[in-house]
């Protein structure tokens, strides 16, 4: 079982985000695992097999136009020891995502991971997912700049990266709620320095944070076993995505649009 997690693993590193969640898990049963997980194991390696043509598409955008897409999200105390199980992509994209508008999505880096510490309320879960999830986006931007920009230093990282806007997508509403409102109710301490330092990133770093409903998160599959892949898998294939409620989207995601529902 840790071999084939293990080759799994590798797979998922490279060209395979559908397989991160499924893999990720399991790897958090190995030193106990049952019979019923040897079953879970075998399940994910049919899916290797069966999808072994899914397509990483990486589509030309101009410099002048590209931006950072980052979708978070989280499944509450789901992972090992009662803690969360976190999943984020980061992607290049151009301008038009954060106007609503179809844009062409290229996928830099993905991972789906167990979250540090438990948390007590999904709301603190989602935090430190997004938090994770826009330093990454940080630290792929500082390395985009460092590529194309001649005049990039280390010293000079902020002023020069935070030219490229970063556009952070959750299906939370509390968590956009807490992000956009004056006033925060976060009883935990520890969590709510985290929300101050994720609203200073909003503003000092040029992040855009946007609201989208469940059915239509990318990485809603990089948090749990047995979600559903279809959306992620057409993303990949077609290369584009938009951030607002779409008949499209919805279809990809294998379910009807509302007004088509009886």
């Amino acid at each position: 079982m840790r071999a084939v997690l293990g080759e799994i693993n590798w797979l998922v590193s490279g060209s395979r985000p559908d397989l991160a969640a499924s893999c990720s898990l399991m790897q958090q049963r190995v030193s106990g695992d049952v019979v019923g997980d040897l079953i879970e194991v075998n399940k994910v390696v049919s899916q290797v097999h069966d999808y072994a043509n899914i397509e990483i598409r990486i589509l030309p955008i101009p410099v002048c136009e590209l931006e950072i897409g980052v979708w978070s999200d989280v499944s509450f105390a789901n992972a090992e020891s009662h803690k969360s199980q976190g999943g984020y992509m980061v992607c290049a994209v151009d301008k038009r995502l954060k106007e609503n508008q179809w844009s062409r999505v290229s996928p830099w880096r993905w991972r789906s991971f167990k979250q540090d510490r438990q948390t007590a309320s999904t709301l603190g879960a989602e935090l430190l997912s997004m938090s994770r999830a826009v330093a990454e986006a940080k630290w792929l931007r500082s390395m985009w700049e460092e590529l194309t920009c001649p005049q990039y230093t280390l010293e000079e990282d902020r002023e020069i990266s935070k030219r490229i806007p970063i556009v952070l997508s959750i299906d939370s509403r509390p968590a956009f709620d807490h992000l956009h409102g004056q006033v925060m109710t976060i009883r935990d301490k520890r969590l709510a320095i985290e929300m101050l330092l994720m609203k200073q990133d909003i503003v000092k770093e040029n992040v855009t944070v946007k609201w989208l409903p469940t059915d239509q998160m990318l990485v809603d599959g990089l948090t749990k076993l047995g979600a559903s892949m279809l959306l992620l898998r057409k993303i990949l294939k077609e290369g584009r995505v938009i951030l607002q409620e779409n008949e499209e989207m919805t279809r990809w995601a294998g379910k009807l649009p509302r007004k088509l529902k009886s």
